[in-house]
């Protein structure tokens, strides 16, 4: 039987990882180039808060496609066993790359306090950019709960009430005020609420939907292709405007972004779609995206900007290097038998993505599973 793989996911996969490297690489840039920070290189960061909630689309997006309505024994077991070394793992990596927990210590011991407190905030609190492991952990959990429920629901119920729940949690952390009378109050408005679900629900519902219907949502795309294409320069010039009338974070983690997102991915699977080979590039970007995710920042915080440097010039410096020095180290960690628990699993999947003959779905274990149309 041929097979054939989802393009598109490919493409979605390559682009939000790489828009989650340009995001931080303007984070980087802000901090050894204050004054050439303004409201128009705010703006371009912006157009890439899309990437991070991209990538609960396609999880769920993948699951659905393959098992809509129940998982095989393991499913949790074999995704929880690639997830979560990485992510204990580069908890305690992480602390020796970024040293700002050291400020202000003078002595061996006072350093190896403060590394070992690092760690404990890494992994207990998720402070630092594996988080999303444990984001990713709930959804494959609510998928084994919810997806016989969702399969028996309205989409249009289901999209709705969780887009509500997701608005509505993410309005209350961007508009309220913390209380200080709350403990961990500076947390939780701080980076805490990134983690439980609801501030990612709509993008699962959404995934979930689309990965069970892809077909139907092929054709939608094509027929609505114009409002498909406009829908994200509207969405992009409302979460502009709340971004400066609202003084709203940087950040993916706002609710007008369920709007922006959500267009940017149909945007790209349009587009996407038009191309019936998917380049090598993209296919290696998608390949290592996960790892990318993870080990970019290792880079970026040893690399400084050299002398006579722009902050645009030094963006482009640490994001080549950051992406590059990600996949090679990736690549050789995973010829070690236990090189994925540390750096992520890369899969190796055929190069063309011809889309004829039988379907087939992609699940997240990189599993390549034959369906006849």
């Amino acid at each position: 039987m041929q097979k054939q793989l989802v393009g598109e996911i490919f493409w979605l996969r390559a682009v939000a990882c790489l828009s989650v490297v340009v995001i931080h690489t303007f984070n980087f840039g802000y901090d050894f180039f204050p004054g050439e920070r303004s409201s128009l290189t705010d703006l371009i960061r912006m157009a890439f808060l899309f990437s991070t909630p991209t990538f609960v689309f396609i999880s769920e997006f993948l699951n659905a496609k393959s098992y809509s309505s129940s998982v095989p024994d393991g499913f949790l077991k074999k995704r929880v066993r690639i997830l979560l070394p990485p992510y204990i793992i580069l908890g305690f990596v992480y602390p020796l790359a970024d040293h700002t927990y050291l400020e202000g210590v003078h002595s061996y011991a006072g350093a190896m306090g403060a590394y070992i407190f690092a760690v404990a905030k890494n992994l207990i609190f998720a402070d630092y950019v594996a988080y999303f492991i444990l984001i990713i952990i709930q959804f494959h959990i609510l998928h084994i709960l919810l997806s016989k429920f969702l399969l028996r629901m309205s989409p249009a119920v289901v999209l709705t009430v969780s887009f509500i729940i997701n608005a509505g949690y993410l309005m209350f952390f961007n508009l309220v005020e913390p209380s200080s009378a709350l403990p961990l109050h500076g947390y939780i408005w701080g980076k805490g609420y990134w983690i439980p679900f609801p501030g990612w629900i709509f993008y699962f519902a959404l995934g979930y939907y689309c990965g069970k219907n892809y077909d139907a949502l092929k054709m939608k795309v094509e027929k609505y292709r114009i409002l498909v294409l406009l829908a994200p320069i509207l969405f992009y010039s409302l979460s502009a405007v709340l971004q400066q009338s609202l003084l709203l974070e940087g950040t993916s983690k706002r609710f007008d972004m369920l709007l922006y997102t959500t267009s940017m991915i149909f945007l790209i699977i349009c587009l996407s779609s038009r191309v019936k080979t998917v380049p090598r590039i993209i296919y290696l970007i998608s390949n290592y995206s996960f790892s990318i995710f993870l080990l970019h920042l290792l880079f970026f915080y040893t690399l400084k900007p050299l002398p006579h440097m722009s902050m645009l010039g030094y963006q482009i410096y640490i994001f080549i290097i950051g992406v590059a020095g990600a996949i090679l180290v990736s690549f050789l960690m995973n010829k070690l038998p236990f090189g994925k628990f540390i750096v992520g699993n890369v899969q190796n999947r055929a190069n063309s993505t011809r889309r004829s003959g039988p379907s087939i779905l992609v699940a997240n274990n990189g599993k390549e599973i034959s369906q006849p149309k």
